[in-house]
């Protein structure tokens, strides 16, 4: 046997609700020709990076990791120290969380 599956009644739409859903498909309309042009338009507001290779960039980032290691192995293990970070704004945060020793850090030399 078959199962008649019949479309809901659905009451007619008043003037008002039909000028709502008119105005809500113009505005999504707009919206996606606004995404459209953007999307095709190319131009992005991207900051320009550096990219470097060889064995000089593999030092500096060993280098980088190792003083990061260093800094977050104090507060690891059932015995881990208290880090003061020091704010530029406010008080001196002090944490035993390596990740926001980790986040805190910041080296002079990015590339």
């Amino acid at each position: 046997s078959r199962a008649c599956l019949a479309a809901p009644y659905l009451p007619p739409l008043t003037c008002r609700q039909g000028a709502m859903l008119r105005r809500a498909a113009r505005a999504g309309a707009d919206a996606a020709a606004r995404a459209a042009a953007v999307s095709y338009s190319g131009a992005r507001g991207y900051a320009a990076k550096d990219v470097t290779f060889g064995v000089g960039c593999r030092s500096a980032m060993l280098a980088g990791v190792d003083q990061l290691a260093d800094a977050v192995q104090v507060t690891l293990g059932p015995k881990g120290r208290n880090v003061v970070i020091e704010s530029p704004f406010g008080a001196p945060k002090i944490t035993k969380d390596g990740v926001t020793v980790a986040r805190a850090i910041e080296f002079k030399d990015k590339a």
